[in-house]
């Protein structure tokens, strides 16, 4: 049984962090999209993905350790890093058009 979400609000500047696999950098980050609270008083940082033409939320890997991380925590390398990972590509949507700056 699925628990209850009671209340959403928008996830803005927070990724989800985890140890990398991968030897360039140190760690993962993802965008979060949204924070959820349930009724039972527990709260979640939901991921969006995109499915063939649907966008789905999804909590992240239970697997590993991983953490919740505010923009305003990371020093410069990490920014950089969780620009380049937690990017939203402008082809997800086809009404997207990145405007030139």
């Amino acid at each position: 049984m699925s628990k209850k979400i009671v209340s959403i609000t928008q996830a803005d500047n927070w990724f989800f962090c985890q140890e990398s696999k991968s030897r360039g950098t140190p760690h993962s980050y993802t965008r979060l999209s949204v924070w959820v609270a349930y009724e039972d008083g527990s709260a979640s940082g939901l991921l969006s993905s995109h499915s063939g033409q649907s966008f789905e939320l999804s909590h992240p890997p239970a697997q590993g350790d991983g953490f919740y991380i505010h923009w305003d925590e990371l020093n410069p390398e990490q920014r950089n890093e969780a620009l380049m990972q937690g990017k939203i590509p402008g082809s997800a949507h086809p009404g997207f058009q990145q405007s030139e700056s």
